[in-house]
This record gives C-alpha cells, structure tokens and sequence, in this order.
C-alpha cells in the first residue's frame, strides 16, 4: 500500500487543505490573497487586462542638491503593485521597489518635495 504524496511547500499543504472545501476558483482567489497580505504584490493572471501606468518624479525642491528639480525620473506602476524608475541626468540608474508606490514615495519623497505625478489615466477596477 503507497500512502499519498505529502505536499511540500506550504504553499502547496494550504492548496491541499483548501481543495477538501472550495473549487479551485476559490482555491486561486486565496492564494492571491495570501499572496497580496504577504508580500504587499497583487498577482495578475494572464486572462487579466490589466497595463502599467507611467509617472514622472517630480522634484519642486532639491534636497540633497544632486538631481536638481522638475521631473528628475520616469516610472512605471506595474499591474501587481511594484513600481521601478529610470532616473534622469549625467548618471542614470534603475531601481525596482516591490512594495511599489509605498517606498517611491518614502525614499525619494523628500517629505513633499518630490511627488509621483501619473501620466496614464487610472484603470477602473475589474469587473467594475
């Protein structure tokens, strides 16, 4: 007699523990969940249409006297809630923040001297 296979990840034993309750719909959608509670990120499937949304940093006052002011990088809001920028200038760079909008604006906002100004219109909510 073979016993059946124990799930490994645990990811993988709270599908298993789900499955004996709900369809895999619902299975899916708690997943997604613990997903965006865990890691802050919304997961977006392939049958989602779902775009980035551009953003300009908008410097009005030159903190630290190095980017100087106006808009001093270009940024992308990806659809599961990451963002990066390209910064601007003589020395450009690229960051990636995965906590997204949150951190762009806590470490380059300067307390309101820089802003995230969106260049692409907000997507309604789906199914709205």
């Amino acid at each position: 007699m073979t016993t059946p296979e124990q799930p490994s990840t645990a990811l993988a034993t709270m599908r298993a523990i789900a499955r004996l309750h709900a369809d895999d719909a619902a299975v899916q959608r708690m997943v997604d969940e613990a997903t965006k509670e865990l890691t802050g990120r919304t997961v977006v499937h392939a049958d989602q249409d779902l775009r980035p949304r551009r953003f300009v940093l908008r410097r009005r006052t030159d903190v630290s006297g190095i980017s100087g002011v106006g808009d001093v990088a270009d940024g992308v809001l990806w659809p599961d809630g990451t963002a990066s920028i390209r910064w601007r200038g003589e020395h450009p760079s690229v960051v990636f923040w995965d906590r997204g909008r949150v951190s762009v604006e806590r470490v380059h906002g300067h307390v309101g001297a820089t802003a995230v100004e969106f260049l692409d219109p907000e997507e309604p909510a789906e199914g709205a």
